[in-house]
């Protein structure tokens, strides 16, 4: 008799054990696939970067910069536009303040768009990377990015076609984004 109280016992503890592992292996699982989704999501900034054309954002100050013949192109992208207005400021601009206005130019037009995109609760940056010389042309919460325990960064190889006859050479273009 007290043989069978015995293999009750381990066959409880084994179904407690199998229970456990089983609620421990779903519970990862939850943690792996948010992680996958915020991964998605900065991918689709990413693209929206690269493959979206002014005219076709909806956004007031995009429209101004249009109306107001400050963007002579709509049918660049956003990263186009965006590198465009920093290889005006770096290699046409002959003046400081030429310089200064396209610089801001490019942070406003970034920080304008994207800022409705991407959560508050994230923090990122746009730079581009210009031989060894980098530029941040954006960058929110910029305190917390080396604290973070969650980064991702996209780098991108880009080239700005100024004119028929000019093109910017090419240079890298990193967005990161992190948790706060």
């Amino acid at each position: 008799m007290l043989k069978k109280g015995y293999f009750f016992i381990l066959d409880a503890f084994i179904a407690a054990t199998v229970i456990a592992v089983s609620l421990a292996v779903i519970l990862n699982s939850d943690v792996t696939i948010s992680q996958r989704s915020k991964d998605f999501q900065i991918d689709e900034v990413t693209s929206f970067l690269l493959s979206n054309k002014l005219e076709d954002i909806d956004n007031a100050y995009v429209k101004e910069l249009i109306s107001n013949r400050t963007i002579t192109n709509p049918r660049n992208t956003l990263m186009e536009q965006i590198d465009l207005f920093y290889y005006t400021a770096k290699y046409v601009c002959t003046s400081n303040p030429c310089s200064e206005k396209n610089y801001n130019l490019s942070r406003d037009l970034l920080k304008n768009v994207t800022e409705n995109l991407i959560s508050q609760k994230y923090g990122y940056d746009y730079v581009i990377i210009d031989g060894s010389q980098k530029y941040t042309v954006y960058n929110r919460s910029s305190d917390t990015k080396s604290k973070s325990n969650f980064r991702v960064i996209t780098k991108r190889i880009s080239y700005v076609k100024y004119n028929t006859t000019h093109t910017f050479l090419p240079h890298i273009v990193e967005f990161s984004v992190w948790l706060k």
